[in-house]
């Protein structure tokens, strides 16, 4: 059976280097593209279809038979308020991987982040951590699920933040080694090669990688 893709967060700072690195390594003879707006990948096997994620449920038929991969993911500012937010990094997602498993999927790739905890006392993580459970309790027989630091990249929009802590972080990349890896920032190209990467293998289970792996 020929292999198809369907990204969410194709325009994203991981989404966007993920198209590449799939139409790079031809494991894929179409790869659908769920945006919100236009997407500018530009390949005779990339479409991309505009939605509306609020009423993703009217695509299930773009889940049929695909490996899924998502990248979606925003921040508190951003989205507004913590609802808006929930909304982004827990419901969308969540139903993008229900509509999987329901759908014949077989992979379910996943951008969560590091220190996504159910239990944690910070709502950001709490949202990442229910998440990953819910998504982990899906009969779905490949599940990925990828935990960046914090990322490098050109982002679209500016996050001052993330910028802050970038220029924090920096400075002490050669002494992140070991168990401390997994603080290193990361390129967010870097975390994309690995999903692609790892779309090629067959190998059932929840898989959960780390930062620190990834960086190897």
């Amino acid at each position: 059976m020929e292999k198809k893709a369907l990204i969410l967060g194709a325009t994203g700072l991981i989404g966007s280097h993920l198209v590449n690195q799939l139409i790079e390594n031809g494991e894929y003879k179409e790869i659908i593209l769920l945006a919100r707006r236009k997407t500018d990948h530009d390949h005779p096997r990339v479409k991309t279809k505009i939605i509306d994620f609020n009423r993703m449920e009217d695509h299930f038929n773009e889940f049929k038979d695909k490996d899924v991969f998502c990248c979606l993911g925003t921040t508190r500012k951003k989205a507004g308020s913590k609802e808006a937010f929930r909304r982004v990094d827990y419901e969308y997602p969540l139903s993008a991987a229900q509509m999987t498993a329901r759908e014949g999927g077989k992979k379910y790739f996943l951008v969560s982040a590091m220190g996504a905890d159910k239990d944690s006392s910070f709502f950001y993580n709490r949202v990442k951590g229910n998440l990953e459970e819910d998504v982990k309790s899906l009969p779905i027989p490949s599940i990925y699920i990828f935990r960046p630091s914090l990322l490098i990249g050109d982002r679209e929009e500016f996050r001052f933040g993330e910028k802050m802590a970038e220029l924090i972080f920096m400075p002490l990349n050669p002494f992140l080694r070991g168990k401390m890896l997994k603080y290193k920032p990361i390129e967010a190209q870097k975390v994309a090669k690995v999903m692609a990467s790892l779309a090629q293998k067959e190998v059932k289970g929840i898989h959960i990688l780390e930062s620190g792996s990834m960086q190897k």
